[in-house]
């Protein structure tokens, strides 16, 4: 399971997530990351400053990790072209707890029971000039690619504050213990963190530091409510750790004790959920190569989304129960698509076929022959033979689903054109086409209405009989969307 620790600056955050790795790993093995600016969990897992500081950094060693990652994943043409959010896909390689692979094996070191990677602190060079997210990102893969099971153990010691919301590494994680000592400043970490995740399925748990008696408590409970867990009371056994002075669990206060009994049951009794854990992952690669990494990269990174990966789910699967329907092709359609691909007079190897609508691979093709078609997979096809209707359909489709509608509207639609007729024709073929159309609409979970050449609205799935629907495919609507421009889109 993976656990962060979170909290502000000086809630001993730090302190509880070496405390709690040191537990769990009396009776697991478990695997301890300290992605901290500060990086002093080594320290804290009971290693001296200097053995602490000579921790291999993730952040050094990130063009490795990716070109170990990517394995012979085949929407990765080069390590460069993989950023922080890349998920797995076929072909990718993945990580075990302690397996044998270069992060366990050559940038962890022991601690204790425990197995410590680190992600590095600023050097020179970075100040001034960089920000620690890139160091991060490194983590972030990490968890992108690791696949722990039941009894194993990954806990994070996150960046003090909110600052792990600048990008998708908040949800990564089976549960996540926010650190807050019973003061104004405490908690308001609390609510920050809270209101950030609120929408991103986070499950959070407060643990109370620090707590000197029953008013504490109160207060805790007041705040926090029934996301509270449990408290440390001040502890002579913490001091002493941070003074430098680590002793034995056994010598840990009964109450404290309990407290990390706890915190071990309520990570165990969550269930690992692996299609929303590869959903939050699809959408933050996404959000970040529309934001920078396209650019930065000089490639659309959205291609790098494998939905035929066993543990992938696609941006909005989840909804589409409808997606479970299979497709069929005609043995004369299928055949003829196969000559003409085949067929050197149609196209060339750096031309595609302006005839085709779809860029169809020869695997698929042979399940066209065979009768039936994997509906993942012709999704798959339409997402990279036709980026720009797939991306509208996905970002309208998220605005419905996030309730960003006008008011008193129960659709989302399109009103901008796009900027070349490539694209214009993107959208017209991917909704002139009833299977593209279809395999659209089950993905995503809703229901398309279209209007001249670039006016696509989507509606909640089941929505086709409302008033709504009605009045946006009527004759007088579409006359009254008419437009000189539109004349010969």
């Amino acid at each position: 399971m993976k656990v962060a620790f979170v909290g502000k600056g000086g809630s001993g955050k730090t302190t509880l997530s070496a405390l709690f790795a040191r537990y769990l790993a009396e009776v697991a093995p478990v695997v301890a990351v300290d992605a901290d600016i500060n990086q002093h969990l080594g320290v804290a897992l009971g290693l001296d400053e200097q053995a602490a500081g000579s921790v291999p950094a993730l952040g050094e060693h990130l063009k490795a990790a990716k070109e170990f990652l990517r394995g012979t994943n085949p929407r990765i043409r080069r390590a460069a072209e993989m950023v922080k959010t890349t998920p797995p896909g076929r072909g990718s390689r993945l990580l075990s707890v302690n397996g044998d692979d270069p992060f366990h094996r050559d940038w962890a070191v022991p601690a204790g029971k425990v197995r410590l990677l680190a992600t590095g602190p600023f050097a020179d060079e970075d100040l001034g000039v960089s920000c620690y997210h890139a160091k991060t990102g490194a983590v972030e893969l990490y968890l992108n690619h690791l696949l722990d099971g039941p009894g194993e153990y990954v806990v994070v010691d996150m960046t003090a504050g909110a600052d792990s919301f600048a990008s998708g590494l908040f949800t990564r994680f089976d549960l996540t213990f926010l650190i807050a000592e019973p003061t104004r400043r405490g908690v308001s970490v609390y609510r920050q963190y809270l209101d950030y995740a609120r929408g991103y399925d986070v499950a959070l748990r407060v643990i109370g530091n620090k707590v000197a008696d029953e008013a504490d408590i109160r207060y805790l409970r007041t705040h926090v409510g029934e996301d509270l867990l449990g408290w440390l009371t001040v502890s002579g056994y913490v001091r002493a750790a941070e003074q430098g002075h680590l002793g034995p669990l056994d010598a840990l206060e009964p109450e404290n004790a309990a407290v990390l009994a706890t915190m071990r049951g309520a990570v165990d009794r969550r269930v690992k959920d692996w299609g929303t854990f590869q959903r939050q992952a699809e959408l933050f690669h996404v959000r970040n190569a529309l934001a920078w990494a396209n650019t930065a990269i000089g490639i659309d990174l959205r291609g790098q989304i494998d939905l035929l990966h066993p543990r992938a789910s696609g941006i909005g699967s989840a909804r589409g129960a409808r997606a479970r329907c299979r497709l069929t092709l005609g043995p004369a359609s299928s055949t003829a698509l196969r000559q003409s691909r085949a067929d050197p007079t149609l196209h060339t190897p750096d031309e595609r076929n302006p005839t085709m609508s779809l860029d169809v691979s020869d695997e698929l093709l042979a399940q066209a022959e065979a009768g039936e078609v994997d509906p993942a997979a012709f999704l798959d096809t339409v997402r990279t033979s036709l980026p720009y209707a797939y991306a509208m359909v996905e970002r309208l489709a998220a605005d419905l689903a996030a309730g960003r509608t006008a008011d008193g509207f129960g659709f989302v639609d399109n009103s901008t054109a796009p900027e070349t007729e490539a694209e214009r024709g993107q959208l017209l073929r991917a909704l002139a086409s009833n299977a593209i159309r279809s395999s659209l609409e089950a993905h995503f979970g809703v229901a398309l209405a279209f209007q001249n050449c670039h006016r696509l609205a989507v509606f909640p799935a089941g929505t086709e009989g409302s008033a709504q629907y009605r009045k946006f495919v009527s004759e007088r609507a579409q006359l009254l969307n008419q437009s000189p421009l539109l004349r010969d889109c």
